[in-house]
């Protein structure tokens, strides 16, 4: 399957034992968010003009789940803002991650396991099921925050929304997290400025929101 930014976050997420998520589903929804429109923004189609989003290419994206998302966006008759799409996608898709879950199942790299706590309340995890994918994911990261290799734009903007996600703890080895970090954030601040900065801008402002609102 070809693998989206959305699920490569979604794969770094994921604790792969355990088959469930290492942050808040609220945070990592936002994330993902992120991830889709950097994405769009990275293939053109989409740009940002005078702060507001745009659609540059209206064909028909071969992911449904994408398509209908970038739906939404092309029939907006209003431009919005990149900060106001981030918060608009993040509450009308809440199964946006059940979704990427779904996708990367039907691929083969996770399998679906249920069951019920408390025999009462239904419990889905999601553990690897073919761990190659993310591996590769992980080597490119490490290619960049660990041998100093220059990241391409994507792996730039993975690297930059798995931070604002807070997964340092699950992209790196306790042995060389605090270097690790150091350089990461370096990558990270390398795009601001660009549209992917701005993206990634304003999901930590949506972010911050959600820690807000968890706090009161």
């Amino acid at each position: 399957m070809t693998l989206h930014m959305a699920h490569e976050l979604l794969l770094l997420a994921l604790k792969d034992d355990k088959g469930t998520l290492a942050v808040d589903t609220d945070q990592l929804r936002v994330g993902l968010v992120g991830a889709l429109l950097v994405e769009w923004l990275l293939e053109g189609r989409l740009a940002v003009e005078d702060k507001k989003v745009v659609v540059r290419n209206e064909s028909l994206h071969p992911d449904p789940v994408q398509e209908s998302m970038l739906t939404v966006i092309r029939d907006r008759q209003k431009p919005r803002s990149l900060k106001e799409w981030v918060e608009h996608l993040s509450e009308k898709f809440p199964r946006l991650t059940r979704d990427l879950e779904n996708d990367l199942v039907n691929g083969g790299i996770l399998r679906h396991e249920s069951g019920k706590v408390l025999w009462v309340f239904p419990h889905h995890t999601f553990p690897a099921n073919d761990p190659a994918p993310e591996l590769a994911i992980r080597r490119r990261i490490d290619d960049v925050v660990l041998a100093g290799s220059s990241p391409d734009a994507r792996t730039a903007a993975l690297i930059s929304i798995a931070l604002a996600c807070d997964l340092q703890g699950e992209l790196f080895d306790q042995s060389v997290k605090r270097e690790a970090v150091k350089r990461a954030r370096e990558v990270a601040k390398s795009s601001e400025g660009s549209v992917v900065g701005q993206v990634i801008e304003e999901m930590n402002a949506a972010l911050a929101m959600i820690i807000v609102i968890a706090g009161t």
